[in-house]
């Protein structure tokens, strides 16, 4: 996941909160919780993506 992530430069997300992505997210380097409820998940990235090669 990591990998899409840098590939296309993505900054925030928006996700179910039964996802197992935006749990995921919770444990990644670099990204924080910014807003949840019931339904919804916000992450943000608080550091920049990896260059490209």
């Amino acid at each position: 996941m990591t990998g899409i992530l840098a590939e296309y430069d993505i900054r925030w997300t928006l996700l179910s909160a039964q996802s197992p992505a935006a749990a995921l997210l919770d444990h990644l380097d670099g990204w924080r919780r910014l807003y949840s409820n019931n339904r919804h998940v916000v992450h943000v990235r608080e550091s920049p993506a990896s260059p490209k090669p």
